[in-house]
């Protein structure tokens, strides 16, 4: 049986600890934030001032989900490219040093 890209890409990324990490801190702020807030965002924010406070702590969750939808596409459209070797690009140390100096000079 087959699974498809989204479980795969989940249970990728549900095996890295930082991954968890960073789920468990986002949620933790946004639990404190809607603890501390009681009910009013005291920011000068005119474009925003008519929505409902739910709206304005849900907004930037939102955002996140759709960054992750669309790292989730990105990864998926190229899942099969072969990663290139980066370090046999590079000049050798010497060279390296010798530029980076002379770009900074």
């Amino acid at each position: 049986m087959t699974t498809g890209f989204g479980m795969r890409f989940t249970r990728a990324a549900g095996r890295h600890r930082l991954a968890l990490l960073a789920l468990a801190v986002w949620v933790v702020a946004n639990l404190a934030a809607l603890g501390l807030a009681g009910g009013y965002l005291p920011f000068d924010r005119p474009a925003l001032a008519r929505l409902p406070f739910a709206a304005q702590m849900a907004a930037p969750t939102l955002g996140m989900v759709e960054i992750f939808g669309l790292m989730g596409v990105v990864f998926w459209m190229t899942r099969r490219r072969v990663v290139p070797d980066m370090a046999a690009r590079a000049p050798a140390r010497a060279v390296a040093a010798r530029e980076a100096a002379g770009l900074l000079a």
